[in-house]
């Protein structure tokens, strides 16, 4: 060998380097070093075989992946050769296709193609939904963007699966198609669809769906096109080939014919059918080319425990008698510590435990906070776990989220207490002298401004000095009265705390009823919903700062708390330096970490509708659940809650099936020596039962979480939180 280094490589590594074979499927597990083999196969290609690079296609699924894969092979290439080696993404392949020869499709597109990515697309279908006085809270970008890209996909789609169904209809991988069509769509979107359409169309955009669709059909209306490719590309090699779809596996099939081909996957990972990842594809690949495989299934990541809860889990995905896409991981250095299981009465709990076994981590084993990662399967999962972060001063940043403190509604709320707190901090008197609405514009606002400036006063101090005969000063007074009442309920502790705060405050400026309006009545009381709930996540901090902080008065209380938010406010929210991470299953995939808290185990989460009840969605869960096992490399913590808030309403949780699978529990007894929810099992009594609700005198109507012989376990409304009562309590009575 050359520049091809060997060393380090296992047995089935070096196996998959230099096989002769013409077309190899490389089932690589999560953290067997597939990346490394991948790129060593290149360098063996062209350093050791003398293969032109201008020969070698090498595919990825990200332009992130596309640019490391370049940078790993950068340094062991001669540079001129390296120009050459062709490393892209399957939309820049197919833009490559189309740039010199889609005016073959006749799709009366001018010379000169441009790409509408993520953004413009963004961009274009807003300013339809404006143009067209549309809702935009009704008609969600990410939604229709979804929607649309089934629409185009599945026309194409709908062909090629009509031609496997025959063959493939009794096989375990086969996939019925998804059926969604324009005709599904509303008279509405149907609209913002066709000006989409429209608009790409006049200004000679494609987007990321036509880029592989019109490369496809290109493909196969041109033989020579076709042709052409199949001599330029004589060595395929594609990463991630599990995140396949069909149309992207047609056009392998189209421009790969005869040639070399080689591909790394593991179907045990597939989880983007929502995107059109079609698991299909790897059987698909391993018939139509006749693949050799090779199997990869060393672990350099995680210890022997994570691991072999990972294997107990994706079993249960395959067929017994079925063993092509088997792969049982193994680390044969290290045992490490057990995997740990916690259930939990309800979020609040869950959130303690992470947090404190958090501090624990980093004072007593050296551990950092970047060593880190809270999974969930949920977004809405997040916000509980950065309410007890913030509280407990406890660093990170949430992956591909907005944080509570960027939202609107928390911001002008702080905002309010920061003025009632100084009334001469203009900045937050600027934000919030107008919401709600108080038709006190940017005019009226320049104008104080400027007596301010003048008279070296603050806008508030402008404010009150009005000239009587100031054609601005009545919705100027109707403000300061507003602020004088507010002063006066935050000035008396006995009727304002930090419990209740947030409560009060909306209650006299009328916040989320006004803001709500704003919408259509359709969707007002939706909008009302959200930003109730926004404020609870709020008041909850607010609540659990109280806890926290036992001496103090509450004017000291809150600006300890407002300090803290400012901190967490103002920090770069993508520089993640030293601190946990937040993050969607999704989007962790290809990380690894020391320690992994996978939280929200729950059915209700992972199987939320009836439509999940389908075997091959099961399966889907059962690939996501395994991801985030497989992220961890030292310490692995699962988490489940029985009694959630989520969506506005209190849920019933059970835990996932999962777990009994992975041995973690059995049936419903709850008696894992690391499962302390068995401390709440006691006799049930004959009136009270899980998921009542009850009415309290004080604490007003609230869900029965939990119902032993003598007490209730009680979820109220905030501020009031989870109370345990006597079930012969005087005040209580059952809501039949």
């Amino acid at each position: 060998m050359n520049e091809t280094k060997s060393q380090n490589l296992n047995q089935n590594q070096l196996e998959a380097v230099f096989s002769k074979e013409k077309a190899i499927y490389l089932h690589a597990g999560a953290g067997t070093g597939k990346t490394t083999t991948l790129t060593r196969r290149i360098l063996y290609l062209i350093n050791d075989l003398n293969i032109k690079a201008e020969n070698i296609l090498a595919i990825t699924f990200t332009n992130n992946a596309a640019q490391e894969m370049k940078e790993r092979l950068k340094k062991n290439v001669d540079p001129k050769n390296f120009d050459n080696l062709t490393i892209s993404t399957f939309h820049s392949l197919g833009y490559q296709i189309l740039r010199k020869n889609i005016s073959k499709l006749n799709l009366d597109l001018g010379n000169n193609l441009y790409i509408a990515d993520e953004s413009k697309s963004q961009s274009v279908i807003k300013d339809i939904i404006k143009k067209l006085n549309l809702d935009k809270e009704r008609f969600k970008y990410s939604r229709l963007k979804k929607n649309f890209a089934k629409i185009k996909n599945n026309e194409v789609k709908k062909k090629i699966l009509n031609e496997l169904e025959q063959k493939m209809q009794n096989e375990e991988w086969f996939t019925p198609y998804d059926d969604y069509t324009y005709d599904n769509l509303s008279s509405e979107e149907k609209q913002i669809f066709n000006l989409y359409k429209e608009f790409l169309k006049k200004n000679n955009l494609l987007d990321f769906n036509d880029l592989l669709i019109y490369s496809y059909q290109l493909l196969q209306k041109d033989k020579s096109i076709t042709s052409f490719y199949n001599e330029k590309f004589k060595y395929i090699l594609i990463d991630e080939f599990q995140d396949i779809d069909l149309i992207q596996y047609n056009i392998i099939k189209l421009i790969g014919k005869n040639n070399f081909i080689f591909v790394v996957g593991d179907p045990n990972q597939n989880i983007y059918s929502f995107r059109g990842a079609n698991i299909l594809c790897n059987e698909l690949f391993i018939r139509d080319f006749k693949a050799h495989k090779i199997n990869l299934n060393f672990n350099y990541r995680s210890t022997q425990n994570i691991l072999d809860k990972a294997n107990l889990l994706i079993q249960n995905n395959h067929n017994p008698k079925d063993k092509s896409f088997q792969n049982v991981l193994k680390n044969n250095s290290f045992i490490g510590e057990p995997v740990i299981y916690k259930h939990f009465i309800n979020e609040n709990q869950e959130a303690e435990f992470i947090s404190e076994t958090i501090k624990k981590l980093i004072s007593k084993h050296h551990y950092n906070y970047h060593d880190i990662i809270i999974l969930y399967r949920m977004n809405q999962l997040y916000k509980h776990i950065e309410n007890i972060f913030i509280t407990k001063n406890i660093p990170y940043i949430a992956q591909n989220v907005t944080s509570l403190y960027q939202q609107t509604v928390v911001k002008d709320f702080v905002s309010y207490l920061k003025v009632l707190m100084d009334p001469n901090n203009d900045i937050d008197l600027k934000r919030i002298i107008n919401v709600p609405s108080r038709k006190i514009g940017i005019k009226t606002i320049n104008k104080l401004e400027q007596m301010a400036n003048e008279k070296n006063i603050s806008l508030f101090q402008a404010m009150q000095n009005l000239s009587d005969d100031d054609n601005i000063k009545p919705k100027i007074n109707n403000f300061l009265n507003l602020f004088y009442d507010l002063q006066k309920i935050f000035s008396d502790e006995n009727q304002c705390n930090l419990d209740n705060v947030i409560k009060l405050i909306n209650e006299k400026i009328n916040y989320s009823e006004l803001l709500s309006q704003k919408t259509n009545n359709k969707d007002s009381n939706s909008q009302k919903d959200k930003i109730i709930d926004r404020l609870n996540n709020l008041q909850k901090i607010f609540s659990i700062e109280n806890e926290e902080q036992k001496t103090g008065s509450f004017l000291e209380k809150l600006n300890i708390l407002l300090n803290k938010i400012s901190l967490s406010s103002n920090e770069n929210q993508t520089e993640q330096s030293n601190k946990v991470l937040l993050s969607s299953i999704h989007k962790a995939k290809g990380l690894e970490f020391k320690i992994v808290f996978a939280i929200g185990w729950e059915q209700n989460i992972f199987f939320n509708s009836d439509e999940n009840k389908k075997k091959n969605v099961e399966k889907e869960e059962r690939r996501i659940a395994y991801v985030a096992i497989t992220r961890a490399k030292e310490l692995l913590y699962i988490t489940s809650v029985k009694n959630r808030f989520l969506k506005g309403k209190h849920i019933i949780n059970e835990p996932i099936c999962f777990l009994k699978e992975m041995k973690l529990f059995s049936d419903n007894s709850f008696t894992n020596k690391n499962h302390k929810f068995n401390q709440y099992q006691t006799k049930k009594n004959n009136i009270y039962q899980d998921g009542d609700r009850v009415q309290h005198n004080k604490f007003g109507q609230g869900i029965v979480i939990s119902a032993t012989n003598d007490l209730l376990t009680i979820s109220f409304k905030l501020p009031h939180k989870i109370k345990q009562i006597l079930i012969t309590h005087p005040s209580l009575t059952k809501i039949k």
